[in-house]
């Protein structure tokens, strides 16, 4: 809380409402349910809805809580932390669709628990270890690995039906195109041809 206080001081325009609303989430989550601190909290999403959709606190949480498995050190934290965004913008997350994002999102929690299970499967790997013990972290391991290959395989799906879907829509348009062209060719040849029985007549009996 203190550390946040600081910032504020210190935050640019842009950046003061993200710091404000740590705080008031800090304070909402100490204070009581419907208490005067989650009106607070409520007041200042419905005022500023771009920074409450940006900030995803659950979601984020949720990440922070399963990456902090994997490493606690603030140092290692922040490297790891890193590396995350960067593989997330690897997949494209910046281009992607919402749906895409959701995908990546799945993906990227996938990769981290997989990390956390190679750390929990290996530490097993001692003389020590029972047979029962060892078998259930490789069990995990190899859970952790099949849904973060399905996740990958999901986004791949989706990303090639979408690809099918535009080269669908692009024969369509050029299909479109020559129609019109030939349309337009045959208009040009016998005007009226292509107006129903009424041209068809007119333009037989010009022949005649």
């Amino acid at each position: 809380m203190q550390t946040a206080k600081a910032a504020i001081k210190s935050a640019s325009k842009e950046e003061l409402p993200s710091y404000q609303l740590a705080i008031l989430v800090e304070r909402a989550n100490r204070g009581k349910a419907n208490g005067p601190e989650i009106e607070e909290l409520r007041r200042f999403i419905d005022e500023h809805p771009d920074i409450a959709n940006k900030h995803c606190v659950v979601a984020y949480s949720v990440r922070l809580g399963l990456m902090r498995k994997v490493s606690k050190e603030a140092g290692n934290f922040e490297l790891f932390e890193r590396e995350y965004e960067m593989r997330r913008d690897q997949l494209g997350w910046k281009q992607a669709s919402p749906i895409e994002q959701l995908m990546i999102e799945r993906i990227m929690l996938c990769w981290v628990r997989l990390l956390w299970m190679e750390h929990y499967n290996g530490s097993f790997m001692q003389p020590s270890v029972r047979m029962r013990e060892s078998e259930y972290a490789d069990k995990m391991l190899s859970r952790a690995y099949n849904r973060y290959v399905k996740a990958i395989e999901s986004l791949a799906k989706l990303r090639q039906a979408e690809a099918i879907t535009e080269a669908a829509k692009a024969q369509a348009s050029i299909w479109e195109m020559r129609e019109k062209t030939l349309r337009a060719r045959i208009e040009a040849a016998h005007p009226g041809v292509l107006s129903g029985d009424r041209g068809l007549r007119a333009a037989l009996q010009r022949r005649a």
